[in-house]
C-alpha cells in the first residue's frame, strides 16, 4: 500500500513540472526549450503561451524518469 501511494504521489508531483527556456540555437536563431513531464499536451500549451503568434518545433524528444516521461521541444516563435 506504501508503494503505491509513494507512485501516485510521485506521478501527481511531476504531472505539475513544465519549464521552458530561452536559448541560442546552433544557425544563430533564438529559440525556446520546453520542457514538461507525463503529458506532451503541457509542452504544446507552453510553447503556445511563450509564443501565441505560433511556434515552429526544431526538435523533439523523449525519455524517461523512473515511471514517467519526459518531453523536450525547442521551438522557434513565428
Amino acid at each position: 500500500m506504501k508503494i503505491i501511494t509513494l507512485l501516485m504521489v510521485i506521478c501527481f508531483l511531476s504531472s505539475c513540472a513544465t519549464s521552458s527556456e530561452t536559448i541560442v540555437l546552433p544557425s544563430g536563431e533564438q529559440g525556446v526549450a520546453v520542457r514538461c513531464e507525463e503529458f506532451l499536451k503541457d509542452c504544446y500549451r507552453e510553447a503556445g503561451k511563450t509564443c501565441p503568434n505560433g511556434y515552429e518545433i526544431k526538435d523533439k524528444t523523449t525519455s524517461s524518469n523512473f515511471l514517467v516521461p519526459i518531453y523536450d521541444l525547442v521551438i522557434v516563435c513565428k
